[in-house]
């Protein structure tokens, strides 16, 4: 199979946009060439769009936050195309529209979401397009520098962002309450931050350095195609600048109804894996791959289980096996190599 693989290159890369590119590089039987948006003249431009490939895929870089193409190589590209095409979607919360209109307007092949299928096939029920359902995985990246659980400075650490009202989670307050909670009792290192603390391996370095994290999905609790809500609550916040969430929430998703969840798994809980941090996660359904109790220790949406969470923090070898489980079954089948595998065997070709 040959393939044209598309990327950009970003300023500030995540891993996950380093992992997707990675992954399909150095996956076996299929032959990659690489086309880097912005770095392309004239003559790589032609070869895209004149040389016959299985098919293109637009990795997520691509349309990180609207498409990144060049205005020609987009007009060439999906006009005259010879080759199927393939672009995954990032931050499926907003501008659902315009994605839609995207795929409709260039008979985009096939669609990848980073949401589970049954939702992701609700978003884009409006296209002749197949679904994919890719969720961020496991880095094929080894962390060499593991330490023991017991040898941990720190007990329950993460870093929370402010994310924008209009999503309508409170998981990060809950998150900030548990760690309230426990915090006479446990070394806790749990911050709200405006950017990014950590750079390169440091985040991995501080999660690695604690017992324990804390987490929730990621996305939004209101999924919407048209941006409804997120454009009254923008034009709200406009005018009423000091409004705080809770206002916000009782104005807008209170008494919500038909509600549809966009939440989905993060490269936060691969990451957690990846370094053996025992995760706690608040209740949930993390694209149907992480089982409480099992792979990761559940928090009830109502905080009803803090003691029980608790009592479970403090059995070691109940939190060692939780950390091995969620350890061993991730890296035999959920690795970015095992999404490539399974992107191949969806593709009609």
């Amino acid at each position: 199979m040959k393939i044209a693989l598309v990327n950009t290159e970003l300023i500030n890369p995540t891993g996950y946009y380093k992992d997707w590119l990675k992954a399909f590089l150095e996956y076996e039987n299929i032959k990659v060439d690489l086309y880097v948006t912005n770095k392309m003249g004239i003559i790589d431009s032609f070869g895209l769009i004149q040389k016959k490939y299985d098919l293109i895929v637009l990795l997520p870089s691509v349309y990180s936050n609207g498409l990144r193409l060049p205005k020609i190589l987009r007009f060439f590209l999906f006009k005259i195309r010879k080759s199927p095409c393939a672009v995954f979607f990032v931050n499926e919360y907003k501008h659902a529209q315009r994605k839609i209109n995207f795929i409709n307007k260039f008979q985009i092949e096939y669609v990848v979401s980073q949401m589970p299928l049954d939702i992701a096939s609700w978003l884009y029920n409006e296209t002749k397009a197949k679904v994919i359902s890719l969720p961020p995985a496991l880095s094929n990246i080894k962390y060499e520098n593991i330490k023991k659980f017991e040898d941990r400075k720190i007990d329950l650490g993460t870093r929370l962002h402010n994310v924008p009202f209009y999503l309508g989670s409170k998981d990060k307050f809950k998150v900030l309450e548990f760690a309230k909670c426990i915090n006479d009792d446990f070394i806790v290192d749990v911050k709200m931050t405006n950017g990014y603390e950590f750079k390169g391996n440091e985040w991995l370095e501080f999660l690695g350095n604690c017992k324990f994290t804390i987490a929730a999905q990621a996305g939004t609790s209101y999924l919407e195609k048209d941006d409804t809500s997120m454009k009254l609550i923008k034009r709200y916040l406009k005018d009423n600048e000091d409004a705080t969430f809770d206002e916000v929430y009782q104005r807008f998703f209170k008494n919500y109804s038909h509600q549809i969840s966009g939440q989905c798994i993060t490269p936060r809980h691969f990451e957690a894996i990846k370094v053996k941090t025992c995760q706690i996660l608040i209740e949930g359904r993390y694209n149907d791959i992480l089982t409480p109790n099992v792979h990761y220790i559940e928090l009830k949406n109502d905080l009803s289980n803090i003691d029980d969470v608790i009592e479970k923090m403090n059995d070691i070898e109940f939190c060692k096996s939780i950390i091995q489980n969620a350890y061993e079954y991730i890296a035999d089948k959920h690795t970015y190599s095992h999404r490539v595998q399974e992107f191949l065997s969806q593709v009609r070709i």
